[in-house]
């Protein structure tokens, strides 16, 4: 039991960080590159829902910006 509360306050003092994603694209011009953040703050960002997520196992929700060639993060 010591050993479980040892462990457990070993533990809350480690920060836990969520993956950064840098997204890197060559449109016409020259290379951008972009992370979570700036795609989350987006206009176009929406958010998706899937049920029952194959994956999960139950419903999830994401968040998500289109990256089609008429988007202006590309252009």
């Amino acid at each position: 039991m010591k050993m479980l509360m040892l462990l457990g306050i070993l533990l809350s003092g480690v920060p836990a960080y969520a993956a950064q994603l840098n997204l890197a694209l060559e449109p016409e011009g020259g290379n951008k590159v972009l992370q979570s953040e700036a795609l989350l703050k987006h206009l176009l960002v929406q958010t998706i829902t899937v049920p029952d997520d194959v994956s999960y196992k139950r419903d999830m929700v994401y968040r998500a910006v289109p990256l089609a060639s008429e988007s202006p993060l590309v252009s």
